[in-house]
């Protein structure tokens, strides 16, 4: 039989019991509730502005990162083309066909 079919034929979950009050850690005392995303205008702003301070960063570190790559290629490729003549020699012949 599959599992699924025969936990919807049991009927409802039963309850999960609270801990007892004297647990060591103190769990029995609190009550949780359920986070959710807060409605007052103070934290919905804060919580704005983290959120642009966090793009603006991520974005000029990808930035960054980007340029730092493009230069690196560049540095990579300059090299290849140093030590191998004949590779540049076939490259500059591409782009510049004497007459």
């Amino acid at each position: 039989m599959d599992d699924w079919a025969d936990l919807c034929r049991s009927g409802p979950l039963p309850d999960i019991k609270k801990p007892p009050s004297d647990c060591a850690i103190g769990c029995g005392s609190t009550v949780r509730r359920e986070a959710g995303i807060p409605t007052d205008s103070f934290s919905l702003i804060v919580i704005g502005a983290i959120a642009l301070v966090a793009f603006w960063l991520v974005f000029s570190l990808v930035r960054k990162a980007f340029g730092l790559v493009l230069l690196v290629a560049l540095a990579i490729g300059a090299w290849v083309l140093w030590s191998n003549p004949q590779l540049l020699h076939s490259v500059t012949g591409t782009f510049l066909v004497a007459p």
